[in-house]
């Protein structure tokens, strides 16, 4: 892959050497061992907090001597365990997805989490990362009406004026409070969202620092605000209904409670009970409603029986939306979740790293590219203009190909399509289950017909399943209730069949022919169609020096493949150097995937924004302490070229630099021109 594309995609993970003082104390061991957890915490210098910079574990010692009083210790980040994949059984959305959720199920398995973890009290679990499957549960949308953008470093839903996120449920009245819910949810500033429990609705808007609470009973609207601390947090909002039937009237509590990042509430903030009869009759039997208004939508809706305490979650991934659309999930290939988390970061061009104190970052390709991204700190050095740079054929394409799949559903009235048919016979003896893992090669199966008994061995619809009492398969049939079977996924294209014999006998599940006797057929299946290439530059023939892009079947839409294909040819066609081992003023703030503006301010005044992609830290004391960036400079864009110039004319009015903007960029209305710069002002940032 060319530098540019390498250095602002893929995996990135850290290590080095570090040496210490051995107090072992014996010949030939050290005071630490290789497979211990390591930490490092540094100071640019003395006083200064320390930051941390590496959290790993040791992989080798090394030392001059046997008694030597020093030990070397090279060291790496953890790398993930090797577990399987399981993803969440999807189902198309109306709202379509983004490869988002692809990114933040496989970093679930692996441990690094974007919301609470499932509570076996649980009825709705949503991340809200990308897709609107909950574990448990579901969230649906009233129609198509948003797209999904990153706010605050996690991916989330902005939806259109007119649209909403709703869940349903119906309270269980075997409860012994019947009704008693436990709706959480992490709200940022301008969030909204409705709630009805049992006929009592309540609103709850987050402005600024400030939750105001609307209730309205009997058609009237009261309202309670509460004074809240902390950028984000999570909003706990507990609903009880308690029936006091020898009054005729029910008995609502609703309580709130606001917990601030990192802290764990100990009492309410705001609770009050209300006596409601609705106009003088008792509040009707009624579903659980949640609905999320045009605004900005929470990052996840959890709703459970309210017989636990809510302890506060901090996130341990940090996934932004990728940008890239996927309304079904295909799977090339079988992988461990790692693999597969290393792969789609790949396809969808993003960037994915374990930070400093052990988070899971995702980037995506815009951020990488730095759109929406302004530079987070301006570095000066004298040295810039001098530093070497090399482009070799290896940075320049001619041709850019990006190849993708699109997907092909076909919904039918019936179940008759068929996904999957077992080979060989299978033995169950009586009263046992006989477990069975299948994989589908490229296949995302929506609705599934249950299995139940083909009596003929003729049936054309629906999952069925054949069995006999004799191994040859010539014996009556069992009775229809004689096998139950049981779909298990892991993922969209694997499961696991669980089959019970619930006779006494022992069965063999096959056909009159010798096959497995066991068909898997649904009303709606997905599956990759012919594979698409889109084109920029050279035509085929005349291309010297060709570069493509395997976008699989994670990139689905001619749309996505354009959008990548223009910037790897803007990219590629006039390449952009790499530059390593730049050396700056140490800091231990900075990080894999800033933006930053590197300029020389004394001699030649070059300026460029810069994607930090490489940072190395060496320090052989407290005066001896060096750090050294890699840089892929990012496209001097428009705006950059019009700061640039007005900060080198600063004795131009307002109108000169308005016209002169307006003249450079094209659309612009001189107004637009002259909002802009009272905007942006004239320092490059």
């Amino acid at each position: 892959m060319p530098g540019q594309t390498r250095a602002r995609s893929g995996v990135s993970t850290r290590g080095g050497t570090v040496t210490f003082l051995n107090d072992a104390g014996e010949p030939w061991k050290a005071s630490a061992l290789p497979g211990q957890p390591l930490t490092i915490d540094a100071a640019s210098d003395i006083g200064l907090p320390l930051s941390r910079i590496f959290t790993g574990q040791i992989t080798a010692l090394h030392a001059s001597s046997a008694l030597s009083p020093q030990i070397t210790a090279t060291v790496k980040e953890i790398a993930p365990k090797k577990r399987a994949l399981t993803l969440p059984y999807y189902t198309p959305e109306i709202t379509g997805g983004d490869t988002a959720r692809l990114i933040r199920d496989a970093a679930s398995v692996l441990g690094w989490t974007t919301a609470p973890p499932v509570h076996s009290a649980d009825f709705l679990n949503a991340p809200l990362c990308g897709h609107l499957a909950g574990n448990p549960g579901r969230i649906s949308p009233n129609s198509d009406g948003g797209r999904w953008i990153t706010v605050d470093g996690q991916c989330a839903l902005q939806l259109d004026a007119g649209y909403n996120l709703n869940y349903m449920q119906r309270p269980d009245p075997s409860d012994a409070n019947w009704g008693t819910l436990s709706i959480r949810t992490k709200m940022l500033s301008g969030q909204k969202f409705d709630l009805t429990l049992n006929g009592v609705p309540l609103t709850v808007t987050r402005a600024g620092d400030t939750l105001t609470l609307t209730t309205i009973r009997s058609g009237t609207s009261s309202s309670q605000s509460v004074t809240i601390s902390g950028t984000t947090g999570v909003l706990q909002i507990n609903q009880r209904r308690m029936p006091l039937p020898t009054q005729g009237l029910d008995n609502v509590l609703t309580r709130i409670r606001w917990i601030e990042d990192g802290t764990t509430p100990t009492n309410p903030v705001l609770g009050w009970s209300q006596i409601t009869t609705m106009d003088g009759v008792p509040i009707p039997t009624d579903w659980l409603v949640i609905r999320g208004g045009s605004t900005m939508p929470p990052m996840y809706w959890i709703v459970a029986r309210d017989n636990y305490d809510l302890v506060y979650h901090q996130p341990t991934a940090f996934i932004e939306a990728s940008g890239i659309r996927m309304d079904y999930v295909l799977l090339d290939k079988q992988e461990s979740a790692w693999e597969f988390l290393k792969s789609v970061t790949d396809q969808v061009m993003g960037a994915t790293l374990l930070t400093e104190t052990g988070q899971l970052v995702f980037y995506s390709k815009d951020r990488l590219r730095g759109l929406g991204a302004s530079s987070t700190e301006i570095i000066g050095t004298d040295k810039v203009a001098d530093l070497p740079w090399t482009v070799d054929i290896e940075e320049v394409a001619d041709r850019v190909e990006v190849a993708w799949t699109p997907a092909e559903r076909t919904v039918t009235n019936s179940a008759t399509q068929t996904v999957w048919v077992s080979e060989t016979p299978t033995r169950i003896t009586g009263q046992a289950t006989v477990r069975i893992p299948v994989t589908l090669d490229k296949v995302a199966v929506g609705a599934l017909d249950g299995f139940t008994q083909d009596s003929t061995g003729t049936a054309t619809t629906g999952s069925r399943w054949i069995a006999f009492t004799t191994a040859d398969g010539t014996s009556p049939l069992p009775a229809e209730d004689a096998i139950k079977v049981q779909i298990v996924w892991h993922t969209p294209a694997s499961f696991t069949l669980a089959i019970t014999n619930t006779t006494s006998n022992t069965l063999w599940v096959r056909d009159e022919n010798g096959g497995g006797g066991l068909t898997l057929r649904a009303y709606d299946v997905t599956r990759p169609g012919e594979e698409q290439v889109y084109a920029i530059g050279a035509s085929e023939e005349t291309a010297e020096n060709p570069y493509r892009h395997d976008g699989g079947t994670i990139i689905q839409s001619v749309e996505d493949a354009q959008n990548l294909a223009a910037w790897l040819h803007s990219t590629l066609s006039e390449p952009l150097p790499v530059l390593q081992g730049v050396e700056v003023d140490p800091h231990m703030g900075r990080k894999l995937g800033q933006i930053i503006t590197i300029y020389d301010p004394s001699n030649t005044a070059i300026r460029s924004r810069a994607l930090i992609y490489g940072v190395s830290n060496s320090q052989n004391g407290p005066a001896e302490q060096t750090q050294t960036l890699n840089l892929a400079l990012l496209a001097f864009t428009i705006a950059d070229k019009a700061k640039y110039f007005m900060s080198k004319n600063p004795s131009m009015t307002i109108n000169q630099r308005a016209q002169w903007l307006q003249a450079n960029v094209g659309d612009l209305t001189l107004n637009q021109a002259a909002a802009w710069i009272e905007k942006n002002g004239v320092e490059v940032s």
